[in-house]
């Protein structure tokens, strides 16, 4: 089985794991835990979330750095089999990786998508009408449904009304550039690109420190593009 990049995975201890990378060590797969559950380590300085029936931890990168520093090592104390030696780096140099046999269940993009765009359009709700309107506009691009997927909060069924973000992922490189070159075009009045000032106001309201870069005649987060006003799931 391959596991693509932004797949989620829930492990057989609770934990929502995203995959990170598309090529993975034999025994287990490379990830950032997104979601912890509460019951062996907890910490007061990371988010919280009721997902799964469960009291959850969002493991946020960008709190304050002692609180992160003690809770990612109590994390290498409670699940010291989520941490992956690479023969390949040093000692200091923290993988995070799910082996094999405690994968629960793979939750695909590409996968959830197809599901998402087959439903009925008046059986969703808000959130997801808005995902299936946005993908509509996208495969104007010349995409195909199956080069894309959604991920995060969407694909798990998590998401909050009006604060989730809509995580798409695009399949394939040159898949990708098309679609962002079609995204300098395009019009539509739902869509809008944020200013700086509004990209930085973002990430401020996130306590993130993220650097802006040049696409075309527009300047996007260097990490992703994203459209509409959101605080984030």
């Amino acid at each position: 089985m391959h596991f693509y990049e932004s797949s989620i995975i829930t492990t057989k201890d609770g934990l929502h794991c995203q995959v990170y990378g598309n090529e993975h060590p034999k025994e287990a797969v490379l990830v950032k835990p997104k979601y912890i559950p509460t019951d062996k380590i907890e910490s007061s300085v990371l988010p919280y979330r009721f997902i799964s029936s469960r009291k959850m931890n969002r493991l946020n990168f960008w709190v304050e750095k002692e609180g992160l520093r003690q809770y990612i090592e109590n994390f290498t104390i409670a699940y010291p089999y989520y941490l992956y030696k690479s023969s390949f780096h040093d000692s200091h140099r923290l993988f995070f990786a799910v082996p094999i046999e405690q994968i629960e269940r793979i939750y695909f993009p590409r996968r959830g998508l197809k599901e998402l765009m087959s439903m009925p359009l008046e059986a969703l709700d808000p959130h997801l009408r808005n995902v299936y309107q946005f993908v509509q506009l996208l495969v104007q691009s010349g995409l195909r449904l199956k080069d894309l997927g959604v991920t995060y909060s969407t694909l798990m069924g998590h998401y909050m009304q009006n604060i989730s973000d809509i995580n798409i992922v695009v399949y394939g490189k040159e898949q990708f550039w098309k679609l962002m070159s079609f995204m300098e075009k395009v019009q539509h009045p739902s869509l809008r690109w944020k200013s700086d000032e509004e990209w930085q106001e973002y990430f401020r309201s996130r306590k993130r420190r993220r650097s802006l870069v040049q696409v075309g005649r527009r300047t996007i987060p260097r990490t992703r593009i994203s459209y509409g006003s959101s605080n984030g799931c």
